[in-house]
């Protein structure tokens, strides 16, 4: 197998990844986010009035070995339900990570494991502390 090579514009770099990581997902649903690398190609320019404009491009690349089907993961459904609703809001948010479960008799603790999880957490923890209540609430 190959790796899979996507090369995305956007207004800013931020965009252009967003775009790429996208493109990736239709071709390979299920990605571990984590696991794309990006090359910005060019950071682009905002121009003066409309003169001069360049988009931002990058090039995101995933390795063939991380594209293998993954082993389904033992869990209950309601951490699959938990999985599934803080993975959206992950998404939504435009963070990059990867969730993981702990479960016991009495409690379900996820953790979001990626390299720039600031967004996530919000100013003084705000944006974490709304997604705890919001997943308690639906759970």
């Amino acid at each position: 197998m190959t790796d899979v090579q996507v090369e995305a514009t956007g207004e800013t770099v931020g965009e252009a990844k967003w775009a790429a990581l996208r493109e990736l997902e239709k071709r390979r649903p299920g990605l571990d986010k984590s696991s794309v690398r990006f090359q910005v190609v060019s950071e682009g320019e905002r121009g003066l009035l409309g003169v001069g404009y360049a988009p931002a491009r990058v090039i995101a690349t995933v390795s063939a070995d991380t594209l293998a089907e993954r082993e389904p993961v033992d869990e209950s459904e309601l951490a699959a339900e938990a999985r599934e609703l803080v993975e959206r809001i992950v998404d939504g948010i435009g963070v990059v990570g990867r969730i993981e479960i702990e479960e016991d008799e009495e409690t379900l603790t996820l953790s979001c494991a990626g390299p720039d999880l600031g967004m996530l957490i919000g100013r003084h923890g705000q944006t974490i502390d709304a997604i705890q209540y919001l997943a308690n609430a639906v759970m």
